[in-house]
C-alpha cells in the first residue's frame, strides 16, 4: 500500500506537484497519464525518494523497484549482468551465488518473453534504446519486489512491442502493484486505474472502465 497526504514539490517559487491524498492499494494496476511537465516523473520519483518534497509517504521502499524512463544499466557490462545483479545488492557472497544458479531459469524466460534471448550476453552499449528499455524492464520482474513505479518504460518502443511488453510486465506481476507512466493512449486497457496528472495536479482518478480515452486523449503529447 502506498499512502500520500500533502505533497508538495517546488522548484524555487513554482510549485510543479500539489496531492492533497492519494491511496495506493496492494496488488493496483495503475497507469499515470499527462503531458510532459505535468508531474508524472516528479510523482513517481517521490515515491521512490529521490526527489526532496513535503507532505507524508508511506510505503515499504525496500518493496519498491523504479524503472526510469532514461537507462542507468551499466554499458560496459552484458544484458545478462545487468539483470542478474538486480538481486546482488546488500546480500552475502554465498546467498548471491545460490540465488544466481536458482534463478538462471527465471532470467531467460523473462528474457525470452521480452524478445530478447538472442541478445543476454551482448553489451548494453551495443543495444538500441527501445532494446535497453526491455532490458530495464527485464531488470525489474527479476528483482522481484512488491511495487512497481514505471516511469514511461516503453518510450523508445513501436507500439507492437509496447504492449507486448506491457502484457509480460502484468503477466509476471499480477498479484502486485504496478504503476505506470503511459506515453500512449493504446495502453490504457491494460490497466484497472487511470490518474490524469496537470499542471502538477491530479484531475482525473477513476477506474479504466469508467473513462471514456476519447476525451482523455488530449492530455497525451501529439
Amino acid at each position: 500500500m502506498i499512502k500520500i497526504k500533502n505533497l508538495a514539490v517546488s522548484y524555487g517559487s513554482k510549485q510543479t506537484l500539489t496531492i492533497d491524498q492519494l491511496h495506493i492499494e496492494h496488488g493496483e494496476k495503475i497507469c499515470l497519464i499527462g503531458k510532459s511537465g505535468s508531474g508524472k516523473t516528479t510523482l513517481i520519483e517521490c515515491i521512490y525518494q529521490l526527489r526532496a518534497y513535503t507532505g507524508e509517504i508511506e510505503t515499504n521502499l525496500q518493496q519498491v523497484s523504479f524503472t526510469p524512463q532514461k537507462s542507468d544499466l551499466i554499458p560496459n557490462f552484458k544484458v545478462q549482468t545487468n539483470v542478474l545483479m538486480a538481486r546482488l545488492g546488500g546480500k552475502n557472497i554465498l546467498h548471491n551465488l545460490t540465488s544466481l544458479l536458482r534463478d538462471h531459469r527465471l532470467f531467460n524466460e523473462i528474457i525470452a518473453n521480452l524478445g530478447m534471448g538472442d541478445k543476454k550476453d551482448r553489451y548494453v552499449h551495443t543495444l538500441s534504446g527501445g532494446e535497453q528499455q526491455r532490458v530495464l524492464i527485464a531488470r525489474a520482474i527479476y528483482e522481484n519486489k512488491l511495487i512497481y513505479l514505471l516511469d514511461e518504460p516503453t518510450s523508445a518502443m513501436d507500439i507492437v512491442n509496447s504492449k507486448n511488453v506491457i502484457e509480460v510486465i502484468l503477466r509476471y506481476k499480477k498479484e502486485y502493484t504496478v504503476i505506470c507512466a503511459i506515453h500512449n493512449l493504446s495502453l490504457l486497457s491494460y490497466f484497472q486505474r487511470v490518474i490524469i496528472l496537470s499542471e502538477g495536479k491530479i484531475i482525473l482518478d477513476d477506474l479504466v472502465a469508467n473513462t471514456d480515452p476519447d476525451k482523455i486523449a488530449i492530455y497525451f503529447e501529439h
